[in-house]
């Protein structure tokens, strides 16, 4: 079954308005594979036919991610959605906020230090090594 999802698919990116097939020669392949995975672990009402697309959209966000980095402030048309909340229910009550990948921890430091919301940020070991590494490359 697995071989014959391999050859029947049709998946492709364009780049500088080139189509490249999605395949296995192509090195995003083993990261597609990786991620439709656990779209499927972990997002099973999510159809196979929408993971080429919702793929393509966390590849743009974690470049937009590096991206920020470069930014001296928070981006004035920055939305910042807290999924039923307000700013100020933020600011009034403590609460987690988890960005499970799918955003810039950084760009949310920034956002609730602009807003004067006093944060903790938790990182992984490993995650905390390789900021420190990115600043130390930089400055």
């Amino acid at each position: 079954m697995e071989n014959a999802l391999v050859k029947s698919h049709t998946l492709s990116f364009a780049i500088s308005g080139i189509k490249v097939p999605l395949e296995p020669t192509n090195p995003f392949w083993y990261k597609f594979q990786v991620v439709s995975a656990s779209f499927r672990n972990f997002l099973p009402s999510m159809e196979y036919g929408e993971h080429e697309s919702n793929f393509f959209k966390l590849l743009t966000n974690q470049q937009q991610s590096y991206f920020e980095q470069s930014l001296p402030d928070v981006p004035k048309n920055l939305k910042v959605r807290f999924h039923g909340y307000a700013l100020q229910d933020i600011k009034n009550r403590p609460g987690v906020i988890a960005t499970f990948h799918s955003g810039s921890f950084r760009m949310i430091g920034h956002y609730l230090a602009k807003n004067d919301i006093p944060f903790v940020l938790v990182v992984s070991k490993d995650g905390m090594q390789r900021e420190t590494e990115l600043v130390d490359s930089k400055y």
